[in-house]
C-alpha cells in the first residue's frame, strides 16, 4: 500500500480544508500516523488522492506518469471521434509511455508533447470542453507526470462517469503495485 502522513501533506501544502476532512474520518491519526492512498480516496475523493501522490512515503514519480496516461487514454476514442481522428494526444501518450520504458528520446517526448499541445489549441474553443481536456491532459503527459496529473484531477472531476472510471484505476494501480 502507499502511504502518507498528515505531516507530508502538509509540507507539500495539501489545503487544510481536505486534511480537516481527513482528520475527520481518522480521529486518533498523529502528524506521523500512516495513511493509505485508499483511504484518502474514500474519504476526501480522487482528486484529493491522485494529489496526494505528490507526498508520499516513496517515490512515486513513474507510478503517477503511468496513471496519468492511462487516465487520459480512457477518453482517447471519444475525443478522436469529435475531433475528425486527431491522433496527436494518443502519439502524446504512446510516446511518453515508451520514454518511461527507456525507449523514447527526449526529444521524441517533447516533439510529442508539442504536437499535442497544438491538437488542443485547436480545438480548445470548440464543440466539447471537456474532451479538448484530454488533448490538453495528453501533452501534460508528455511534458511533466506532475502536471499531467493536475489534468487529470481537472478532467475526474468534470464528468461522474470519467471519476468513476478513474477512481477504479487508481484502486488498480494501488493493487497492481502493491502499494
Amino acid at each position: 500500500m502507499l502511504y502518507t502522513t498528515l505531516k507530508l501533506l502538509r509540507q507539500n501544502n495539501f489545503e487544510e480544508h481536505r486534511i480537516a476532512t481527513l482528520q475527520e474520518s481518522l480521529p486518533n491519526a498523529t502528524e506521523e500516523t500512516l495513511i493509505p492512498l485508499d483511504h484518502i480516496m474514500y474519504s476526501n475523493g480522487l482528486h484529493s488522492a491522485i494529489w496526494a501522490l505528490r507526498a508520499t512515503t516513496l517515490d512515486t514519480h513513474k507510478i503517477a506518469s503511468r496513471m496519468a496516461i492511462e487516465f487520459v487514454r480512457e477518453s482517447l476514442f471519444d475525443y478522436e471521434e469529435a475531433f475528425s481522428g486527431d491522433k496527436r494526444p494518443r502519439m502524446a501518450l504512446d510516446i511518453a509511455s515508451s520514454h518511461l520504458n527507456g525507449k523514447a528520446t527526449v526529444d521524441e517526448v517533447q516533439a510529442a508533447g508539442e504536437s499535442s499541445w497544438a491538437a488542443w489549441s485547436a480545438v480548445k474553443d470548440k464543440k466539447d470542453t471537456a474532451l479538448s481536456v484530454v488533448a490538453y491532459a495528453a501533452a501534460q503527459a508528455a511534458f511533466s507526470a506532475r502536471a499531467a496529473m493536475w489534468s487529470v484531477q481537472t478532467m475526474a472531476t468534470t464528468d461522474e462517469t470519467m471519476r468513476a472510471v478513474n477512481e477504479k484505476i487508481f484502486l488498480r494501480y494501488l493493487e497492481k503495485y502493491g502499494i
